[in-house]
């Protein structure tokens, strides 16, 4: 069995694109689908009246993982130990969808198992983070994001659809 990944080595940040300000929702973002399909991958992400459409070129994403939040417990140690050294609120994230993780395990897991041999730092680790859900991607770029805001909340009592994995046309 190998040994273990050193994860106190993990930094993560809040990553949003250069010159975008992510809107804070009433309510945490929740997974809404997950889907790739001709030339890119795509995370959609719901939030009290807007929604969060990460989207990146198929080509440079490498691995994709999903998890549930309980399922991924060890991770939120190591994130709330990074943004308190950056000094960041560590309440669940509710404008902080996005983050890179840097000297992640995921990275190391690509640069361990494949035949290509990437280099070390050539490989960028997001994770996006919902309320209850993780997706983390390695990709060679980071992603475009949208914005598509809705004119009403969703109602009481209106719960958001489970997360939907697919491929083909988006």
């Amino acid at each position: 069995m190998p040994d273990a990944y050193d994860r106190s080595r993990e930094r993560w940040e809040p990553w949003q694109p250069e010159g975008m300000e992510m809107p804070v929702p009433e309510d945490p973002y929740e997974l809404c689908s997950v889907a790739w399909g001709g030339d890119e991958f795509r995370v959609v992400f719901d939030g009290t009246n807007v929604r969060v459409v990460v989207i990146f070129d198929i080509d440079v994403v490498l691995s994709v993982r999903w998890a549930e939040e309980s399922d991924r417990h060890s991770s939120l140690h190591y994130w709330v130990r990074s943004l308190e050294a950056l000094g960041d609120d560590v309440e669940m994230p509710a404008g902080d969808l996005l983050f890179e993780v840097h000297d992640s395990e995921f990275q190391e897991w690509i640069h361990r198992e494949s035949a290509y041999g990437y280099e070390v730092g050539t490989v960028r680790h997001f994770c996006l983070m919902g309320y209850n859900d993780f997706v983390d991607v390695l990709a060679f770029a980071e992603p475009n994001v949208e914005l598509q805001y809705v004119s009403a909340p969703k109602q009481e009592g209106e719960e958001n659809p489970r997360a939907v994995w697919g491929h083909g046309e988006l």
